[in-house]
Order: structure tokens, then sequence, then C-alpha cells
């Protein structure tokens, strides 16, 4: 499995189609039976983003953090789920762009705020579920372009956001990411024990290339 368009229906799988008339169409996803718009430079929603939206719960009125939004696919999902407002961060302009058209074409404008940022250094907020589809993919130096590059073993930006993540988790929060067997689960498990955070493991996909699993790690209160 790679971060790649993928023609495979993996979410709400009866209404879902990623093709038109004309066929393969990498502009639009379909997410919950309608479909949505992704810009040409925003990670296009693959199998790894709609398995991380179904493992996501979500209390109502939570406040929500969308890591990397990309076109939004996750922060639709919380927003639908019942959050009361999420933040969504990327460092792509365009992907910001892009989650906000989406919502706002849901109705849901209002409860998204779309923030430009290199993980938490724009957000100083807390927030009660954090949701992040990190890039994984194992290459050299990380270019703006890179949509899934990351970095050496993939582990660069995942590392950087395991070592942020649980200041911007309000007590008793939850965080739900994924990775691939390929960037070390030992590494990740290793730093979440380090952080002092509890975890565990809701999914796991094999693809042609590599294991994907999906975390959920919960700030314990003291």
């Amino acid at each position: 499995m790679t971060r790649t368009p993928d023609s495979k229906k993996s979410y709400n799988s009866s209404d879902d189609s990623r093709t038109n008339s004309t066929g393969y169409n990498p502009l639009k996803f379909f997410f919950a039976g309608k479909e949505y718009h992704c810009g040409k430079t925003t990670y296009y929603p693959s199998d790894d983003s709609y398995l991380l939206a179904e493992c996501v719960k979500i209390g109502k009125g939570e406040n929500v953090i969308d890591m990397g939004c990309g076109a939004g696919l996750q922060s639709l999902n919380a927003l639908f789920l019942g959050a009361a407002r999420v933040i969504a961060a990327d460092i792509n302009g365009e992907a910001l762009s892009v989650t906000l058209q989406n919502c706002r074409n849901s109705g849901l404008k209002g409860r998204v705020i779309c923030r430009k940022s290199d993980l938490f250094s724009a957000i100083p907020e807390k927030a009660g579920v954090i949701i992040f589809n990190p890039p994984y993919v194992a290459s050299g130096k990380i270019r703006f372009t890179d949509l899934d590059g990351g970095g050496r073993m993939g582990r660069e930006v995942l590392g950087r956001f395991l070592a942020q993540m649980p200041s911007h988790l309000r007590e008793g929060g939850r965080c739900f990411f994924l990775q691939t067997d390929f960037n070390g689960y030992k590494k990740t498990e290793q730093a979440l024990r380090e952080q002092g955070m509890e975890f565990s493991v809701l999914a796991r996909k094999r693809g042609f290339f590599e294991e994907i699993a999906v975390y959920e790690c919960r700030k314990i209160s003291r």
C-alpha cells in the first residue's frame, strides 16, 4: 500500500466511488456518499485515510485537531461524528483552501478553523482529540512538494509529532494516527511509553508492500 490515489473502495463502499463517466478523476473523492474536491498539490485520500476514519471515535461536543488535514476527510468525519469544532492544520496552503471548501459544501464552515502550520507551530490550543495521517514513505530530504515523504525511514515527521502531541492533548484526551511497519512499530511504542501515554492498535491492514496500523493513544489523567 502506498500513499497514492487508489481505486479500491474502503469506506462506505456501497456509496463510494472514485471514478466518473470519463474514468478516474484524481481531483475528486467520495466520502459518506458525497463527492468532494481535492487540489492538484493536496494529498489525495487513499485507503489509509479511509481506514483511519473508520477507527476514529469522537464524543459529541469535543474539540478536535486534524493535523495534516489534506483534502479535509478527517475534518469532515470528525464533524459528522459530533465534534463541536475542528482545527484543520496543514503546511500546504492549497490543502487548507480545499478543506474549507469541502466543509462549506457540507454546511460545516462555521465549525472548522483552517490554519497553516508546521505540525503544532501555529497551534497553541489543546484538544480532546488529535487525528494525524502522517507522511510515512521513506525518502530523502523532505521538500514542500513531497506529499507523502516522511524522511529517512519515514519517521521524520512522525517522530516530531509524537514528541509534540502530548502537550496539545487535554487530560484524558485521545490521539488517532497511523504508520507502517517499515516505520518501526517498536520505536513508536517506546516513544509513547516515554511520554506516559497509554496506547492500543485499533486496526491493521496489509497492502502489497507494507502493513499499516492505526494507533489510539490516550493522555493519562494524573
